[in-house]
């Protein structure tokens, strides 16, 4: 399937802005990236997060968790106008000064401008274990 460039365009803006405000640990931009209603799945299979509310409580887990973060961005599959997958990697330092390296990919739909729905994938528990105490 061929996408239009104006479509690959905001697909990659709507991903930028969202590991921008990951990179930044900032929620309100995070927050600002999701449509009202939507829908987080991270990692897929744990938990749901729905709606403006559980976008909060995801960061609240982020924040708690992580004193640095850094997700970089790797292949990017485009599946249609308002969909797009990509592959990721993490280095993060938790706020114990344990640090995290781990991997994986996200699923992101749009409407408009903004994320309706995003699942990730990837072995939670490996990434706990790197920062247990």
């Amino acid at each position: 399937m061929s996408i239009e460039a104006k479509d690959r365009a905001a697909l990659d803006a709507a991903m930028e802005r969202y590991l921008g405000a990951l990179n930044a640990l900032d929620e309100t931009q995070f927050v600002a990236c999701f449509r009202e209603n939507c829908l987080l799945r991270d990692p897929y299979g744990v938990i749901l997060y729905e709606g403006h509310n559980g976008l909060h409580d995801y960061f609240r887990t982020m924040r708690d968790t992580w004193q640095a973060f850094h997700i970089q961005p790797g292949r990017v599959y485009y599946g249609s106008s308002e969909r797009v997958a990509f592959t990721w990697e993490v280095t993060a330092t938790a706020h114990n000064g344990k640090s995290a390296h781990y991997d994986g990919i996200a699923v992101m739909t749009l409407e408009g401008l903004l994320i309706d729905g995003l699942e990730s994938y990837w072995d939670a528990a490996a990434m706990f274990e790197q920062i247990k105490e």
